[in-house]
């Protein structure tokens, strides 16, 4: 038998699970997103009534700069999963919004 048989295996690739649009409700609930610097490059604050919550942006996005305001309409929230770990990012697929 070999001796890596036994050895417990981590993914080191993150894979996309699946992908979803923000539902009419969650349309309904979300004031702005605008891009803001993470400290692991950019995200996404989306702000609602009850607070805040951030998304960090995909790669794939369209490039994007801090201060960016996103159409909700136009963003993909992806799901991935690597070995039992999961994340989610947001991918944004259009122009940045004109203020």
């Amino acid at each position: 038998m070999s001796i890596l048989a036994n050895r417990v295996l981590y993914n080191k690739v993150w894979t996309e699970d699946y992908r979803e649009t923000f539902t009419e409700e969650d349309l309904e609930m979300i004031e702005s997103i605008e891009v803001v610097a993470g400290n692991f490059g950019i995200s996404a604050k989306v702000e609602m009534a009850d607070g805040d919550t951030f998304y960090p942006i995909h790669r794939d996005s369209v490039e994007l700069a801090v201060g960016d305001k996103l159409d909700p309409k136009l963003c993909t929230v992806i799901h991935l999963k690597r070995g039992d770990a999961t994340t989610e990012k947001l991918l944004y697929s259009g122009e940045p919004l004109k203020d």
